[in-house]
């Protein structure tokens, strides 16, 4: 990977920076950043990475991204970021990292500039995403810290990524309780390709052992990605110890990625997500 490339590649990472949970909350203030270097280094776990510094215009601030080439998944590169020094949390491996280059290349002063806060980071749900290629590791993919209150109601912020591969379907969700909206830890989620019968006894059959599942984490969010597109979508069974398995057929019918929530109860739950008539009609 050249110099121009890791260059051309961090350069769109920083595109998508999105405004800080703990500052800079005018987006416009991420269009103002100056690549100020790009050198050979490692990432956070000794890989052999490009590190590319950018300053923050008018401001005593400054960003890291490490690129390399990505060695798994569908992606051909694999990145960690810094998107802020002043405003990171603090004793945090990648910022402090990023922290001590801005110091080495004099953009930062550090006798009078800040480094990050001392404040612990809150919890947040970081699922490692499933994919049909297997685990999807982090650091392969674009994934803010975001508040998800605008699509789920378990009040946990979460790094999801950002999207899936394009022309793929790809989910992000948290298992609540049905009745305390409460996340439940260690939900298994197992996911099929639905046919044009499923749900048709508003059971589950009995998964074959091809079929693709995940673990909630412990916060109760999972992460599915590059799904392929189905003409039926998919049939999703959602369990834990203490519930009724929760039974969904046609779902993730269209391409894009999706955020929510899936809610277990005591009793089993049945959703038919098949635009128009379901195939066992008004009997259903």
């Amino acid at each position: 990977m050249s110099r121009a490339a890791a260059a051309l590649q961090a350069t769109a990472v920083a595109r998508t920076f999105a405004p800080s949970m703990l500052g800079y909350e005018n987006p416009v203030v991420f269009k103002h950043l100056a690549l100020v270097d790009v050198r050979r280094s490692r990432d956070s776990v000794g890989r052999e990475s490009w590190l590319v510094l950018f300053r923050y215009l008018g401001r005593r601030d400054a960003a890291c991204v490490w690129v390399r080439r990505a060695t798994t998944g569908p992606w051909r590169y694999a990145f960690e970021e810094t998107q802020s020094v002043a405003w990171g949390r603090a004793p945090e491996r990648v910022h402090d990292r990023c922290t001590r280059a801005a110091f080495r290349l004099r953009l930062l002063d550090p006798e009078t500039d800040d480094a990050g806060s001392e404040i612990p980071i809150p919890a947040f749900a970081y699922p490692t995403p499933m994919s049909p290629f297997g685990p999807v590791a982090h650091g392969s993919y674009l994934a803010d810290l975001e508040d998800t209150g605008w699509a789920s109601l378990s009040g946990v912020p979460a790094k999801f990524p950002q999207t899936t591969t394009a022309g793929t379907v790809g989910v992000a969700a948290f298992v609540l309780d049905e009745r305390t909206e409460r996340v439940i830890p260690n939900a298994t989620i197992r996911v099929r390709p639905s046919t044009r019968l499923s749900g048709f006894f508003r059971v589950p059959h009995r998964l074959p052992a091809a079929a693709l599942a995940v673990t909630a984490d412990r916060h109760g969010a999972f992460v599915l990605l590059d799904l392929p597109v189905r003409k039926y979508g998919y049939d999703l069974v959602i369990s834990a110890p203490g519930y009724a398995p929760r039974y969904e057929v046609h779902d993730l019918l269209e391409r894009g990625f999706f955020v929510g929530d899936y809610s277990l109860a005591r009793r089993p739950r049945f959703t038919d997500d098949t635009p128009g008539p379901p195939p066992c009609g008004a009997g259903c």
